[in-house]
């Protein structure tokens, strides 16, 4: 199909995934001037307003005896009941492909975390002067192997989806710990698969900052020696909420039009780390699936053998939602100032809830969508205004390897290849 085709379009067959739900009204047409961009209108009814559904769409040509999947969207394929629109790119699941009787058929399914692939995709290719970075969305995982330099580690950014949830959030030092007051996070997000990786960072800024620096091995490896100045531009979330010009972050928001990307917050990063569980340790993690306390060895991740350190993106498992290293390799630093975690309940009932010192219990406080908050009293000057860090680093022992492990201080508690960072799109 080309720039040229018009391609006939004709409503085609709705699937629902639940006698409840109804799918109708379903047209689609070829966006003019004719291009691979197909935008299909459909509406979901008969569910409650704040239901979501993961769309899927199948095309049938030639009297319907040949079946396409619909893999790649302009539009995120995750909607809400009401009259909807998506937007299949054609041209980029099939490139070329022409035919005058295609059919589509639109199927809805509850979107949940687990297994639901749905994933955003920035395409960071143009490099540092480009203009702008397109984004798409998919409902295919990347591919990617150990140590390869695949383009989903080095030239794109992809984030998962994860549904938002309420759960206890953790401090303790037990397996069995469970935290002791509620988070609510009321909108989705989606998060990095992958921590920044080095050229992912040389693709927006055109700088390799990372002490882990061979050329031959650093392109793939999580992109360390970077504080919150470098990333954000400056310390004073949330008092300021704008990053820098010069930042990362405002690079990317501004060439993809992303307004809500950012660093997560450590409610954020927390609830995608339990992926659900209420313990202290996720039991989809095992210890000797995640290496702690020694280097890697050249033959086991991309180091030289005088480096050791990091590894590569991806090298281990991902935990059960699909996301990497979220324990070891670096340190990731979050948008939160640096409340310690005894004060922590303390901070969170009166700041967002308006409780009493007296009032403050595991039982009272249930906050919404925290953004974090000062260290105590007045915010202080830059060097000294500490930001939390979560997921542990190389360096660190297995006994780290919990959801609830934090540092409000991460510049001053890990080492500068030992700070990295994940990113994250709050959705509307």
């Amino acid at each position: 199909m080309n720039v040229k085709t018009l391609l006939l379009i004709s409503a085609g067959v709705i699937a629902a995934s639940a006698s409840a739900l109804t799918v109708s009204d379903v047209s689609a047409c070829q966006r003019y001037p004719w291009n691979n961009f197909i935008d299909i209108d459909f509406t979901l009814g008969d569910a409650p307003a704040d239901a979501q559904f993961k769309i899927d769409v199948k095309a049938s040509y030639l009297g319907d005896t040949r079946i396409l999947d619909a893999r790649t969207f302009v539009t995120d394929p995750v909607v809400r009941p009401g009259t909807r629109r998506i937007t299949w790119d054609i041209g980029k699941d099939f490139p070329g492909f022409k035919a005058d009787d295609l059919r589509v058929a639109v199927t809805a399914t509850p979107f949940t975390n687990g297994l639901d692939g749905v994933y955003m995709v920035i395409d960071l290719s143009g490099g540092k002067d480009a203009v702008k970075y397109p984004v798409h969305y998919t409902t295919t995982p990347p591919k990617h192997s150990v140590n390869a330099e695949d383009p989903c580690k080095t030239t794109e950014m992809w984030l998962k989806r994860i549904k938002c949830g309420s759960y206890m959030f953790g401090r303790g030092d037990a397996v069995d710990s469970t935290g002791h007051f509620k988070i609510n996070l009321t909108k989705d997000f989606y998060m990095g698969i992958f921590e920044c990786t080095q050229q992912q960072w040389a693709q927006v800024t055109g700088e390799w900052p990372s002490i882990f620096s061979n050329r031959l091995y650093r392109a793939t490896r999580p992109c360390e020696n970077i504080v919150l100045p470098s990333v954000f531009g400056h310390y004073m979330w949330p008092k300021n909420q704008e990053p820098s010009a010069d930042s990362i972050v405002k690079k990317i928001r501004d060439r993809t039009g992303l307004s809500t990307f950012n660093l997560s917050t450590e409610a954020q990063w927390e609830w995608a780390n339990r992926c659900g569980h209420g313990r202290g340790r996720n039991p989809c993690y095992q210890l000797s699936e995640i290496r702690y306390g020694i280097s890697f060895e050249a033959s086991n991740s991309m180091c030289s053998p005088e480096e050791g350190g990091t590894a590569c993106v991806g090298t281990y498992k991902p935990n059960s939602w699909g996301l990497y290293e979220m324990f070891g390799n670096v340190a990731e630093i979050c948008l939160d100032a640096g409340v310690s975690s005894d004060k922590l309940l303390l901070y969170y009932g009166t700041t967002f809830c308006g409780l009493t010192e007296g009032e403050c219990s595991a039982q009272t406080v249930e906050v919404n969508d925290p953004i974090g908050g000062p260290i105590e009293g007045e915010y202080k000057s830059n060097a000294e205004y500490y930001h939390v860090g979560r997921g542990s680093d190389w360096t660190k022992s297995a006994g780290y390897l919990y959801h609830f492990s934090r540092w409000t201080n991460v510049s001053g508690n890990f080492k500068d290849q030992c700070r990295g960072v994940r990113f994250v799109v709050a959705c509307d």
